[in-house]
């Protein structure tokens, strides 16, 4: 019996299992938060077109948005279907690499059907890999799957507040505070298991030199991670600001005396800048990541074959000339 190979192949399944219990959570949350956000549209438009739905229904508007505040909950309901498709499927790409796609990896590296010959089989390089494989899973931040659950609840009570353009922003701001908080803490250079996933990242590049320094790289949860900490700390400071300017002029603590409108209709614009601020932070993310979201392999693909293909050529003409 390999006592070994038996015990390897429980644990990676044990720890894929974990993940998609996770998943199924989130597909619980997400789903619940997608018929809010359907009601919460279906108030919107009763309490800005009541001559197109039925008298029969008693809406809970409170008074019927002007144009400019429609089209900014409008803004709205967009920004919160880009923020749900980036948590969603950007947590899941995350947690498939950490907890599946890695373990994939390693097993391929040693299936003997991959090896060009029995010689090249490395025992000993096999039971370093699988034990720094067991090392990273041992090390991943199990804290960090209860820690996502909160940013997945923000999400949810987003869906309630797009009627609301001043709270949507404030549940955003927390939002992207949440987000910050746990890249922060799964990239900290002193977490358990940096190099463990070091180690990893190193081994593939091993495997696959010429994919190193490519676009390849953008697939990589660390550059993901990297770019949606800069991308969300960079608008949480402006939308912060344009917050605190409202809340300002509000409490009458100033008055923005350069707005000839008058301060509610500089406070209708701040909010719109703040939608605006939200928008552009859901679309510079989907397109500075978008290859970690949807990665497509092919131009990879090529750049491997193309390696291969060149050292099959070097070696048949040194066995001609052997």
């Amino acid at each position: 019996m390999k006592k070994v190979a038996i015990f390897r192949s429980f644990a990676r399944e044990a720890i894929k299992n974990s993940h998609v219990s996770i998943k199924a959570c989130w597909t619980i949350l997400f789903t619940g938060g997608t018929f809010a956000l359907l009601h919460s549209f279906d108030e919107l438009v009763e309490c800005k077109f009541p001559d197109l739905t039925s008298n029969l229904f008693v809406t809970s508007c409170s008074r019927v948005p002007d144009n400019f505040s429609f089209g900014i909950s409008m803004s709205l309901f967009l920004v919160y279907v880009l923020t749900f498709y980036r948590f969603y499927v950007g947590n899941i790409r995350v947690f498939d690499i950490r907890y599946d796609e890695v373990f994939k990896f390693i097993d391929s590296l040693h299936d003997p059907k991959n090896q060009l010959n029995a010689e090249q089989k490395d025992a000993e390089q096999e039971e370093r890999d699988y034990d720094n494989l067991l090392e990273y899973s041992d090390r991943l931040g199990k804290e960090e799957s209860l820690f996502l659950i909160i940013p997945a609840l923000i999400i949810v009570y987003l869906t309630v507040t797009p009627s609301n353009p001043l709270k949507f922003l404030w549940v955003y701001l927390a939002l992207l505070a949440a987000d910050i908080i746990w890249l922060f803490w799964s990239l900290r250079p002193w977490a358990p298991g940096v190099k463990s996933r070091k180690y990893l990242v190193t081994r593939f590049f091993d495997s696959f030199p010429e994919l190193k320094g490519t676009p390849f790289e953008r697939k990589l949860p660390e550059t993901a991670s990297t770019r949606w900490g800069v991308n969300n700390c960079v608008f949480a400071v402006v939308i912060l600001v344009i917050l605190l300017a409202h809340l300002a002029i509000g409490n009458k603590v100033c008055s923005l005396h350069f707005c000839v409108l008058g301060d509610l209709a500089c406070q209708e614009i701040l909010l719109a800048a703040g939608a605006l601020a939200a928008l552009l932070n859901c679309g510079t993310d989907l397109i500075w990541t978008w290859d970690f979201y949807n990665p497509k392999f092919g131009d990879d693909q090529k750049r491997v074959i193309g390696k291969d293909a060149k050292f099959e050529l070097e070696r048949n003409h040194d066995a001609r000339e052997a």
